[in-house]
């Protein structure tokens, strides 16, 4: 599996895994996480290409300044995908990162083909097709409940 990281210029740190060719996944992690929370679900889903940055204030994006919330974050993420070249992603959201992800998609609609927050209150919520082929894939694959 390719892993990759790097940088968007002034912003965040990025961990990626998987072909650049193939259909994008933004995972965006928990409040005290970073991007190598999701290096297992990388590895159990080589065909997609997982993109997960470490959120402002933490992981490698630990010493970038204020203000952090959710709003920014969103900004953050939208600013990731534009960096890579993704035009449009499913995105997967964890605990904050949860959060996270939907404000990003009501910010930045353009940029979601779906939206999935697993685990979330126990609960699965998952929006647009994109997400319907990753959780699939997913629960094939033994990373869902």
């Amino acid at each position: 599996m390719t892993y990759r990281l790097s940088t968007v210029p002034g912003s965040l740190t990025v961990g990626e895994w998987g072909p650049a060719d193939a259909p994008v996944v933004l995972a965006v992690h928990g409040i005290t996480a970073s991007h190598q929370a999701w290096r297992t679900v990388a590895a159990l889903l080589p065909e997609f290409h997982l993109i997960a940055p470490d959120l402002r204030g933490r992981g490698g994006s630990r010493t970038l300044p204020g203000p952090f919330g959710m709003a920014r974050h969103a900004d953050d993420l939208a600013d990731v995908l534009d960096h890579l070249g993704a035009r449009h992603a499913t995105v997967v959201g964890h605990s904050m990162g949860a959060f996270a992800s939907l404000i990003f998609g009501l910010r930045h609609p353009a940029l979601v083909e779906s939206t999935e927050v697993p685990n979330t209150n126990h609960y699965t919520i998952v929006m647009g097709s994109g997400a319907a082929s990753v959780a699939a894939t997913a629960t094939r694959r033994g990373l869902s409940q």
